[in-house]
């Protein structure tokens, strides 16, 4: 272990090329399984107080553009083990 370690520090360029080469295949798999949803509302409970407000300080301030990041999985949610 502790050989291949510095045959990694020597030979940077390898670092550097397999890092590029590991976040293009995770940018490739991103790319075909995501998609931009322009209508947030569709994910808004029109009745929350919090997105009352939201829709309140939008026409206050004139706010019209937001952002939500969500991330959907189709499986339904999977438990997490906690190891201690």
């Amino acid at each position: 272990m502790e050989n291949i370690l510095k045959k990694l520090l020597n030979k940077p360029w390898i670092v550097i090329a397999v890092t590029i080469i590991v976040s293009a295949l995770f940018f490739m798999q991103m790319k075909q399984n995501s998609r931009m949803e322009t209508d947030l509302d569709k994910y808004m409970p029109q009745d929350h107080p919090a997105f009352v407000y939201s829709d309140q300080a939008e026409e206050w301030f004139g706010i019209n553009d937001g952002i939500i990041v969500a991330i959907e999985n189709k499986n339904g949610i999977n438990p997490v083990l906690n190891v201690c």
